[in-house]
């Protein structure tokens, strides 16, 4: 017999220990979705890290590189798997002169 697992928003700060108590529940496994950004995508990546039940962190975007533009270090993708930098926080800053030169009018300035 099987049974799904009951939705659980947890947001960042609830995920491992809910991950967890599911784990024991039930045979599943979590995939957070739709990390756009390259923080949310960083961000998704550290906290799935510490989730034993950890299946990947799914993403609209074909090809993550687009998103080095954006940012001081390219995010470091080897075949389908994210590897975590060891720089402080998420290992990455935004690049604030591309975001200046980047800026569409009525959002920022």
């Amino acid at each position: 017999m099987h049974f799904k697992a009951p939705a659980l928003d947890s947001g960042f700060n609830r995920t491992p220990p809910d991950s967890a108590w599911r784990s024991c529940q039930y045979p599943a496994t979590i995939s957070p979705h739709d990390a756009s950004g390259s923080i949310n995508i960083l961000a998704g990546a550290h906290v799935m890290a510490s989730v034993p039940n950890h299946y990947r962190v799914e993403t609209h975007r074909a090809k993550l590189n687009a998103y080095d533009v954006f940012i001081d270090h390219p995010l470091d993708i080897r075949g389908d798997k994210i590897y975590l930098s060891d720089r402080p926080g998420l290992g990455i800053e935004l690049d604030k002169d591309y975001m200046r030169g980047h800026i569409i009018e009525g959002y920022g300035g």
